[in-house]
């Protein structure tokens, strides 16, 4: 089986790089598997296991596929992963899942949350955040991404946690500029 990479695999839906207690786990946006232009998310994983020591899971997002990140998160930790802590890092629907999600579990210390919808369930994504008791938020938007014109709801989430990033002449998709899309999660970590 191509593991392409990482250290295991659980199925097609989980890639796993295995380092210490600290988990960062990058969930993917809707209809992405593990593998993304050139195996990017395992030499992200790779980099953030080298430089930190951290272990990392990519999580896919099948597009026919609901997430539940409570199930998910028991699923990884049944597998014997010592987990002290979770980074949460989303990109697109992967960060509304965080958005909307991450609250519920206390594992989980930090989210980014890269290019995610503004305009599904907006009152859902705020509450997650006011939820959330973590450490932080940081929400990252490209000014070509579509909900970039929505950003200013932002501002509506009651919480000192919560940080807005913009970066300019960035995607969706951070097409053409995927350096700096590994930068930004590098730097977060």
């Amino acid at each position: 089986m191509d593991m392409h990479g990482f250290d295991k695999t659980i199925g097609d839906r989980f890639g796993i790089v295995v380092g210490d207690s600290t988990l960062v786990l990058i969930k993917v946006g809707r209809g992405e598997s593990i593998v993304r232009n050139d195996n990017l998310f395992f030499h992200v994983a790779n980099q953030i296991r080298q430089r930190d020591g951290c272990s990392v899971i990519v999580s896919a997002n099948p597009d026919d596929s609901v997430c539940n990140l409570e199930d998910e998160i028991r699923e990884l930790l049944a597998t014997g992963l010592d987990v002290s802590e979770i980074i949460f890092v989303g990109l697109s629907d992967g960060a509304l899942i965080g958005a909307q999600q991450g609250w519920k579990n206390a594992l989980i210390s930090r989210m980014l949350l890269i290019n995610g919808s503004l305009k599904n369930n907006w009152i859902k994504t705020k509450k997650g955040i006011e939820y959330f008791e973590g450490e932080e938020v940081r929400f990252l938007y490209g000014d070509d991404d579509p909900s970039y014109e929505y950003v200013y709801l932002l501002d509506l989430i009651d919480s000192d946690r919560c940080e807005v990033c913009l970066l300019p002449g960035v995607d969706h998709a951070f097409s053409g500029r995927e350096e700096m899309l590994v930068h930004e999660i590098l730097d977060f970590v």
